[in-house]
């Protein structure tokens, strides 16, 4: 894997320079797990005043995965933030950085109530990804089949079809 560094990803992304931002999001994107980066740059990053830094800092942290977990208290913070980009790549993040850290799985599955249909799909696409999924879980995830958005009512039904087979 190539060696980036993270500090200068995020700086490029907060440059305004439509070139370097661009070329920054895709470094992010082929990020991997094994990938040579410094992780808390794109911790640091989640207390930034610009939105869509803050949007990349959590992509790139869902996908360290765990190598992110310090990150899981910054990232319930932003589950109360009123952008709807910075809630689901929140969402995104703290099943990838904490898949067993009880307060992210917790989060993330208290989030399938959300007001907005949107973070309820991204929750719940967010809950079928996590390992070891409790029967409690599993009912979670089949509640869902009820939802008012059909988007979601069909995810669910799709997952659970899946699961059975």
């Amino acid at each position: 894997m190539p060696s980036h560094d993270a500090y200068q990803l995020m700086a490029d992304i907060a440059s305004g320079d439509d070139i370097l931002s661009r070329e920054a999001t895709d470094a992010i994107i082929r990020l991997s797990p094994d990938s040579e980066v410094d992780e808390f740059a794109f911790i640091a990053a989640l207390e930034s005043a610009d939105d869509k830094v803050v949007y990349w800092a959590g992509v790139a942290l869902k996908r360290l995965g765990p190598r992110g977990a310090g990150a899981i208290p910054l990232l319930l913070t932003l589950l109360r933030r009123e952008q709807l980009f910075l809630r689901q790549s929140a969402v995104k993040a703290l099943a990838g950085v904490g898949p067993h850290d009880p307060d992210a799985r917790a989060a993330v599955f208290a989030l399938l109530g959300d007001e907005h249909a949107f973070i309820r799909r991204e929750a719940l696409h967010a809950c079928i990804t996590l390992p070891d999924l409790t029967d409690e879980d599993l009912a979670a995830i089949a509640g869902m089949v009820t939802d008012s958005d059909e988007e979601v009512r069909n995810l669910a039904l799709n997952r659970i079809g899946m699961r059975e087979k």
